[in-house]
């Protein structure tokens, strides 16, 4: 009966009523539904709060991604608000044929890009701990190179930042062969996992111990992360982030596969 239940409970329920109370930072006592709830409220009132903008870094790890850095990141930062205010962090894990960044940088002067390579296996928590580390501002926001950066990338990360807060946005995925537009036919909202795109202070990323090297293949160092961030009593800030799109792509996770279908 209990099955039939919870099956049949509409997801603006079952969501909101697991994530208050059986979400798995509930290991971490009352307090952190106190600091979720901060953080919702946060997300409902505080965040009309007008902010004064700082600059952000976003950090990316790639290897073998040209045409997505290309064709994904580097045309959505064309398009955002504020780009003196963006620097662009790139790791690279040994790229073949990687694009020309003395090029790159002279095309598109509106942002300030790092960049570093080491030919090696690609490891994605290393990959960001070294894309943060040589990244320039306090601000991050740590994102994979097969989205689209929403226009208000500068405005969101400096309002879901504030004080002791992360923020973990909840991206849709798209579907396979689907238009980069948000129903319900082309893709679906990642509430239950997807943590591996976030915004915090570097500060705050380095005193929670950064990403776990331990993880050498893709997937979990992002929920492990995720959870020492509520260990570590920060306020989160978990949201849908409607612009902020994840193009498909063949997965070696095993959770994502089923977006072929």
């Amino acid at each position: 009966m209990y099955r039939t239940f919870k099956k049949k409970t509409p997801l603006l329920i079952k969501y909101p009523f697991w994530y208050l109370f059986k979400a798995p930072q509930r290991q971490f006592g009352i307090g952190s539904v106190y600091r979720d709830l901060i953080g919702i409220l946060w997300f409902l009132i505080g965040a009309k709060i007008p902010v004064q903008l700082k600059p952000i870094s976003i950090c990316i790890a790639i290897k073998n991604r040209n045409e997505e850095l290309e064709n994904l990141i580097l045309k959505s930062l064309e398009k955002v608000e504020n780009p003196g205010l963006i620097e662009l962090s790139i790791f690279d894990a040994g790229t073949e044929k990687m694009l020309q960044l003395n090029e790159l940088i002279k095309a598109k002067q509106k942002f300030q890009i790092q960049f570093k390579s080491e030919n090696k296996n690609f490891e994605r928590a290393y990959g960001i701990n070294k894309a943060v580390e040589q990244s320039q501002h306090e601000l991050l926001f740590v994102c994979d190179v097969d989205f689209e950066i929403p226009s208000n990338i500068v405005k969101l990360v400096n309002q879901y930042t504030q004080w002791n807060m992360c923020w973990f946005p909840i991206v849709f995925y798209l579907y396979k062969d689907k238009n980069p537009i948000v129903n319900k036919t082309n893709g679906e909202w990642m509430i239950w996992g997807g943590k591996g795109i976030f915004a915090s202070t570097k500060s705050n990323f380095d005193a929670i111990g950064k990403l776990n090297e331990e993880f050498k293949n893709w997937g979990s160092e992002d929920e492990e992360f995720w959870l020492r961030c509520h260990a570590s009593k920060k306020i989160i800030i978990r949201n849908k982030a409607p612009y902020l799109i994840h193009r498909w792509h063949p997965s070696f996770n095993e959770k994502y596969r089923k977006l072929v279908q």
